[in-house]
């Protein structure tokens, strides 16, 4: 099985950027949740963008070292 990130275009008329999931021949088998729902492809991509670029630029951040417990962040 392989997989990767696809974007569907919900019924409803917004967008959603999910894992999809592939049999050995190369079918569509299954579809996480979204990670993201935006009104359209573009927002998508641009909140990604956004969010490599805030990566990048600051320094990785420990669990252990932050300041509350982790079932809170959650």
């Amino acid at each position: 099985m392989s997989w990767n990130y696809r974007i569907i275009k919900k019924k409803e008329g917004y967008t959603e950027l999910c894992e999809v999931y592939y049999d050995k021949k190369g079918n569509i088998e299954a579809y996480t949740e979204p990670l993201f729902v935006r009104e359209n492809k573009k927002e998508i991509i641009g909140d990604l963008e956004l969010m490599l670029e805030d990566c990048k630029k600051h320094p990785l951040l420990k669990e252990e070292e932050l300041p509350f417990d982790e079932t809170a962040s959650r």
